[in-house]
């Protein structure tokens, strides 16, 4: 060991000498002090744009979507913050993007607000949305007076995958058969894996990506959610259940809340909600 240590040591010391004429050189001994942090996180910017058109329109993987976030993360750092709330079964992150004037922040009397996408797998326009929606509030905040009115008085927290899993298994083999990847890694529909006001579960117990979205809930005091899905046109709001299991309109205190929000929605003409 003693040996070992002196080699290295002396290693360091004789190749200093050597490091401004070898940029190789130089970028070993950086990454056994540390590096230069600015140079860093610029190199890391300018690799996510290397590795993706964040302007492009297309699905996204797990990689590219990591890529995707951690990039307007960093350029737009004074709105935006990303973090994990915790990993899918098969251990990928579950990613939240927080665009806020004060990311990190709760401020006294600003609502906060998360929006959900991709619980099913296979169905990736959710994913595909938010993502954009990201892009579009961030790029967006210095010239609209709109969208800087939206993000200064409100906790925005978006994640656009909640069963990454699914999704790769969609991508991958779901091809000749649509339904592939719309359960997480251990075939459990996430969707219906929630607790509701009269049943623990209807799947079993909680699976990893549903335990961290409730950690995640219990953590910041939102008023309100979405969580977006394909496959047919409605706006759903709780509940549809009943003492005795049956499927049946149980409405909730908020039931007025809810119903004007549905109907509001139903009524925004699609180029609206495309465009504004």
């Amino acid at each position: 060991m003693y040996r070992f240590s002196t080699f290295v040591v002396c290693g360091i010391i004789l190749t200093s000498h050597f490091a401004n004429s070898n940029p190789l050189i130089k970028k070993v001994l950086d990454m056994i002090h540390g590096g230069d942090q600015k140079e860093s996180t610029h190199d890391e910017k300018r690799k996510s744009v290397d590795i993706l058109n964040v302007n492009e329109f297309k699905h996204h993987d797990y990689e590219e979507m990591t890529w995707f976030l951690k990039y307007f993360a960093q350029k737009y750092s004074d709105i935006a913050r990303l973090y994990s709330i915790g990993y899918s079964v098969q251990n990928r992150k579950l990613w939240v993007m927080e665009i806020s004037d004060n990311p990190g922040k709760h401020e006294a009397g600003e609502p906060e607000i998360k929006y959900i996408g991709n619980i099913h797998g296979n169905e990736a326009l959710g994913r595909e949305l938010l993502l954009q929606l990201i892009k579009y509030l961030c790029e967006s905040y210095e010239n609209e007076p709109k969208i800087k009115t939206l993000v200064d008085t409100t906790g925005i927290h978006i994640l656009p995958s909640m069963n990454p899993d699914g999704y790769e298994m969609a991508a991958v083999r779901g091809k000749g058969n649509k339904l592939v990847g719309k359960r997480n890694a251990y075939r459990v529909d996430l969707n219906r894996n929630f607790p509701d006001q009269f049943f623990p579960s209807t799947t079993g117990p909680p699976q990893s990506e549903v335990r961290a979205v409730m950690e995640w809930i219990k953590t910041y005091p939102f008023v309100l959610s979405a969580s977006l899905h394909s496959g047919a046109l409605v706006a759903l709001y709780p509940y549809d259940d009943s003492p005795s299991g049956q499927s049946l309109y149980s409405a909730t205190p908020d039931d007025d809340v809810f119903r004007h929000l549905a109907k509001t929605y139903s009524q925004v003409p699609c180029c609206y909600l495309l465009f504004w």
